[in-house]
């Protein structure tokens, strides 16, 4: 898939999940033989523009959202000049019938470079969760960005050895309200960064902004499941969160 944005380019290509062969006297159910690979290449490329001189006013808010609800939750904001943004959420299953879990490989590659950013005095970026996901059951992924020429990737994934049920609801559900176990994916991350060759008035007072992120104490509260958030708030950044989780059932 190609997603082209006026100013930059993001690139995901997704892998189809591939169940690896069973064999050389190695047992199905060893935790150390993956029943599958899911493999994500994502690129964000922001290079040769130019923004400004301006004064910005920018937020983000997510007030009041996902309360009670139950499944998938995907929300991506963003406010300003020339940013890239991708949210992924996953829920790969392992063959029928085994423990093992999906291995995942995440391949990122965010580029900054030869921009030109000009700011003047006055600019504000806020980016806010405020009372939201209370009470809330399922798998979660929030990416808010404010500002201008910024990469960011929220990249969360909830693996399963094994589909106890058919139906991603019904599976997710059953998951999340007991009777199995969790522990952290051993995933392959590799990410490469950079940012070079950016000019402008965007980083010396008094044409340095006030940005701030935050994150309401009543947000998320009584809540199950896994969330992973990622806030920027800022110029020519590259943000990456990336949480993987694998699920097994207990005998």
């Amino acid at each position: 898939m190609r997603f082209l944005a006026k100013g930059g380019r993001v690139i995901l290509l997704l892998a189809l999940i591939l169940p690896l062969k069973a064999g050389h006297g190695v047992a199905q159910d060893d935790p150390g033989i993956p029943s599958s690979i899911l493999n994500t290449m994502v690129q964000q490329s922001l290079d040769h523009n130019q923004a400004g001189p301006t004064a910005q006013q920018l937020t983000t808010t997510l007030a009041n959202s996902g309360l009670g609800s139950v499944g998938v939750l995907n929300v991506g904001q963003v406010a300003g000049i020339w940013n890239n943004q991708a949210v992924l959420l996953s829920m790969p299953l392992g063959i029928a019938g085994t423990n093992n879990p999906v291995q995942m490989v995440l391949n990122y590659q965010g580029d900054v470079k030869n921009n030109t950013l000009n700011l003047i005095p006055g600019s504000n970026y806020q980016a806010s969760i405020s009372g939201s996901c209370r009470s809330f059951t399922g798998l979660a992924g929030v990416n808010q960005v404010v500002g201008n020429l910024n990469n960011s990737l929220t990249s969360t994934s909830l693996t399963l050895g094994t589909a106890p049920d058919p139906g991603l609801a019904t599976a997710l559900v059953k998951i999340l309200s007991g009777g199995f176990e969790a522990s952290l994916t051993n995933a392959q991350l590799s990410a490469i960064a950079t940012n070079v060759a950016n000019t402008g008035t965007f980083n010396s007072p008094p044409n340095l902004p006030v940005a701030n992120v935050k994150i309401d104490p009543s947000s998320f509260q009584n809540s199950i499941g896994v969330a992973n958030v990622c806030q920027t708030a800022g110029n020519l950044n590259t943000a990456l969160s990336s949480l993987n989780i694998n699920v097994k059932t207990v005998p």
